[in-house]
């Protein structure tokens, strides 16, 4: 596949810009070599990057009686930064991020879901027109947006809501002058779990995004060390089997916050429309299962184990190092435990029992990392 000129000059900046993410402080001649490239070449990019705000330089040891002091490259936190954006049934929340992806602003999206587009755009010009009023800040611009959504969002009146998000997306760069990324919730959770890591893992790995719907993502590892993300649905899967109907029943029956919501009995909390009732009502229903309350204990380790019974083909494919549980219900201890019990033994790599690992990171840090992998630091075709 040829890679355009342009786009190929974006991948090397893209690519100089993660080396120095993972050594501050490192100089030209040894980035050069790091990444096969000449020093007049190098050179070139890190001027660009500089003049456009992304790099600054700096002195790393005193200078000597003769000669130049050695100067480092180091990320330009100060005046680069991004937007995000989470937009899922449980929450809309967004945020301003620095490229070194310290938080400058967060705040909430107010309103019913069927005014989503406007209150979005609305509260998106108030916080940048409030970092801009802010001088010591240094805002100029936004270099880029990361749009992430959940399959479980439902925009009333919307027949189609991969559409209503393509003209979302592609408003908001009007508006902002700036490019959109976006991701699905699964994906980007993913992303934020993985991008620290500056060695390729050596086996697969799953992340199950559990709320309002079950949405997995999976990193596999090919011959080229490259990883390869794949990102679909489990929550209408039919995996349930009914004895009292007799037939198969979608996973969100059982593993998914509504279902967990019904079966307590939370029943004026389930509609869409009623944003406060949705985010109250899930987290008042994890901590009666971590109170070790006897019926949300029951429910939450159901649906942990349909979840765990509906991931077992993969494991038996994949064979992962580890699993990654988020969103919502893995907050509750029943739910994960219920997985973990539901799945097969010596399944994991090297013969061993598959990890279990539980995501610390919230839906709107997925968001700021994986905005940043994929407008900042991607090099993915080098």
């Amino acid at each position: 596949m040829l890679v355009p000129a342009s786009r190929l000059k974006l991948l090397k900046k893209a690519a100089v810009l993660a080396a120095v993410r993972h050594k501050p402080g490192v100089s030209r001649r040894e980035l050069a070599r790091q990444l096969e490239s000449t020093d007049s070449n190098l050179s070139r990019i890190t001027r660009e990057l500089i003049a456009d705000g992304f790099l600054l330089e700096r002195a790393t040891s005193p200078k000597a009686v003769r000669g130049r002091p050695n100067v480092g490259l180091y990320l330009n936190g100060t005046n680069i930064f991004l937007l995000c954006i989470v937009l899922s049934k449980y929450e809309q929340k967004i945020s301003i991020i620095n490229l070194l992806g310290q938080r400058i602003v967060e705040d909430i999206v107010s309103g019913e879901l069927d005014n989503l587009a406007i209150n979005l755009l609305k509260k998106c010009s108030e916080i940048t027109d409030r970092l801009a009023s802010q001088p010591n800040l240094g805002y100029r611009k936004l270099c880029g947006i990361e749009l992430v959504s959940s399959p479980d969002l439902n925009i009333p009146g919307e027949l189609d809501t991969e559409a209503w998000l393509s003209v979302l997306a592609s408003e908001i760069e009007t508006r902002f002058f700036a490019p959109v990324s976006r991701a699905a919730i699964a994906d980007a959770l993913h992303i934020a779990e993985t991008r620290q890591e500056a060695i390729i893992p050596k086996s697969p790995s799953i992340m199950v995004h559990a709320g309002f719907s079950i949405d997995v993502s999976l990193i596999v590892v090919t011959e080229n060390s490259s990883r390869s993300t794949f990102e679909g649905r489990l929550d209408k899967l039919k995996t349930i089997y009914d004895p009292v109907s007799n037939c198969w029943q979608p996973l969100d029956t059982v593993a998914s916050a509504g279902a967990v919501l019904k079966r307590l009995g939370h029943l004026d909390q389930m509609d869409g429309s009623g944003q406060d009732g949705l985010r109250l009502g899930v987290p008042h229903a994890i901590r009666q299962a971590n109170a070790r309350d006897r019926r949300a204990i029951r429910v939450f380790r159901d649906a942990g184990a349909a979840l765990g019974s509906a991931l077992a083909g993969l494991l038996a494919i994949l064979s992962p190092a580890h699993i990654i549980v988020a969103g919502p219900l893995a907050a509750a201890t029943p739910f994960v435990e219920g997985l973990v019990s539901a799945l097969p033994e010596n399944d994991g790599a090297d013969n061993g029992l598959v990890t279990v690992d539980v995501s610390k990171l919230s839906d709107l840090g997925a968001a700021e990392s994986a905005g940043l992998e994929a407008l900042v630091f991607s090099s993915s075709l080098l």
